[in-house]
């Protein structure tokens, strides 16, 4: 399958957006399907108002007046989260919410990723009922959770589901739990205008739903739930849901709340210490800061120990104690880091020359790193992943591809009975007996031999925004790029074809020289660094002095420990005279 790059056709000046925006930013609305002013300053200029009506989803008003119900009579809640940066926010927002309305008697309980696993786990809500518990409130689970609801119905109490992820099917129909309320925008039988919020996103939409009822009986002000925002772009951008709709507004007003909040004292001291030691300046904050500098260490939490590490840090809004969380977050950050080097170093010596797929694994590698450590494969090799770990009966594994849908492997597989494998289209995980993992291996093989061959004449053709001077790589270019920000799925950083470079130097960078820089000077003899992290030198052709070569970037401005960098960041570097080739225009 050959990868190729398609320029978008310059847009001329009779197009509406010409007379309105500087061009860059009419060439870049218009490769993003944006093509009249109305779409356009929307789309640049997010606004609240843009969110839409809470109560427009399907069980939103039992859910509100549940709860109404709950606080009024002091009932004991269980907040039920999943460990991840998308779960661990909205525990963090349901609980301040309750806090701010005088609402006390209520736990937080987040399973471990490693000895308990995903989901709803009945035996926690029996001992929660056990206690006298009255009402259930999942966060980012539950949407397939029929034993655990069932214990629920059973005892007479009540559960409201918030998720957003694929209801269960049967007969062709959405199969839900049996509880009180499912707030789930991803319902077949859903007419919320919006399906692709985080399970973050979800809870707030919960909290807005009842503060625009009950906001006077239990005198909030208006615009609090505001304050909430931090970690609804922080869950937004760290669960990889698309950047469009009511995903932009909140990724957009959670970026500003997290800069005005690290201009406060005594607000999320966490979150600002985690900034700190990140290296981030506040000004500059962007979203791959969130991604990049943020959910890493929250994740960190499940992968080495237990979420509550990572609850803990932004329940806690100041004092020593929280500078003590911080430090233990960051430590098994570090840890993890330490972890997945050693293993992905083990996985680089098990990959063999010329195969199809990667499947690798070992005994001792943990369960909570795996998927970092796929990731990290197919950024290098760029084919299917399967990446196992642990020492049990049962093997646990992550898979990653850029190529093949894992959905394929989920609908044309034929695995043995112990195995299980779910998840989405380039990321999901498995499980099998550990007898029967050789006959799991020996099927994926098969599997990607058969999609190869069917698809051997494909081509991948991906976009390009435009093509840019080397002069052009200027501050000014980047400041309007980044008027089209926060970028993520659904709207990927704008892609550039710099052409004819005559590259100064070439060569590796960092700690153990595993990223790639380069620079070359525009005709005004103007130095341009460009670099790709995690790549070497041997990641791209031969640079030979007195060849030009086509680079195929990202604009970016770094500002890292107080130093200020304007630069590219590589995206595929190859010699100008193989354009025709490479650039469909």
């Amino acid at each position: 399958m050959q990868k190729r790059y398609r320029i978008h056709k310059k847009i001329e000046g009779n197009h509406p957006l010409i007379d309105a925006y500087d061009y860059p930013i009419a060439q870049l609305l218009v490769n993003r399907g944006i093509g009249d002013i109305e779409s356009a300053e929307h789309f640049l200029t997010p606004h609240w108002e843009d969110l839409h009506n809470p109560f427009r989803m399907r069980d939103m008003e039992r859910a509100v007046e549940r709860m109404r119900e709950a606080l009024n009579s002091n009932e004991r809640i269980l907040i039920y989260s999943d460990y991840d940066a998308d779960g661990i926010p909205g525990a963090v927002i349901l609980s301040e919410f309750l806090e701010k309305l005088g609402h006390r008697n209520y736990e937080i309980y987040i399973p471990h990723r490693h000895n308990e696993g995903y989901g709803m786990h009945p035996e926690v809500i029996e001992r929660f009922l056990e206690e006298g518990g009255k009402l259930v409130v999942s966060i980012d689970v539950g949407i397939r959770a029929f034993e655990a609801v069932e214990v629920c119905r059973t005892h007479n109490v009540d559960c409201i589901i918030t998720d957003h992820h694929l209801p269960e099917r049967e007969n062709g129909k959405d199969k839900l739990p049996p509880a009180f309320a499912v707030l789930d925008p991803k319902r077949e039988d859903e007419e919320y205008p919006f399906r692709e919020l985080c399970g973050t996103g979800v809870v707030f939409k919960f909290i807005q739903a009842f503060l625009q009822q009950y906001r006077e009986e239990f005198s909030v002000n208006e615009g609090w739930e505001k304050w909430l925002l931090d970690m609804v772009g922080i869950a937004t951008l760290s669960d990889m849901v698309p950047l469009k709709g009511e995903n932009r507004v909140l990724a957009h007003f959670g970026l500003r709340v997290i800069r005005e909040i690290l201009a406060r004292r005594g607000k999320r001291e966490g979150l600002k210490l985690l900034l700190l030691d990140a290296g981030i300046h506040p000004h500059y904050l962007t979203e791959e800061d969130v991604t990049f500098g943020i959910t890493p260490r929250i994740n960190a939490a499940s992968r080495m120990t237990h979420a509550n590490d990572a609850l803990r840090v932004f329940q806690e809004q100041a004092g020593d104690e929280v500078q003590t969380y911080v430090e233990w977050l960051n430590a098994l950050n570090e840890e993890r880091k330490a972890q997945v080097k050693a293993f992905e170093r083990e996985a680089l010596g098990m990959v063999r020359e010329g195969e199809s797929v990667l499947f690798v694994g070992s005994n001792h590698w943990s369960p909570g790193v795996l998927g970092l450590i796929a990731s990290k494969l197919v950024h290098y090799f760029s084919l299917p992943t399967f990446v196992w770990g642990g020492d049990g009966e049962r093997v646990k594994g992550s898979v990653r591809s850029s190529t093949i849908p894992l959905t394929y492997f989920m609908e044309q597989g034929r695995f043995p009975e112990s195995c299980e494998f779910g998840g989405h289209r380039e990321a999901g995980g498995f499980s099998c007996a550990r007898e029967d993992l050789p006959d799991f291996e020996k099927e994926i093989r098969r599997l990607v031999e058969e999609w190869n061959h069917s698809h051997s004449e494909e081509e991948v053709i991906i976009p390009l925004d435009m093509e840019l001077e080397a002069e052009a790589i200027q501050q000014g270019l980047y400041e309007q790029v980044r008027q089209l920000a926060p970028f993520g799925v659904g709207n990927e950083k704008p892609l550039f074809l710099v052409r004819n470079v005559a590259i100064d130097y070439a060569g590796e960078f960092g700690k153990e020289k595993n990223h790639f820089e380069l620079s070359f000077r525009d005709r005004f003899g103007k130095k341009v660094r460009g670099i790709a992290f995690f790549h070497t030198r041997a990641s791209f052709p031969e640079i030979r002095k007195g060849e030009l070569y086509d680079l195929l970037a990202q604009i970016e401005y770094s500002v890292f420990r107080g130093r200020h960098e304007l630069r590219l960041r590589i995206v595929d570097l190859f010699p100008s005279s193989e354009r025709g080739e490479r650039v469909v225009e």
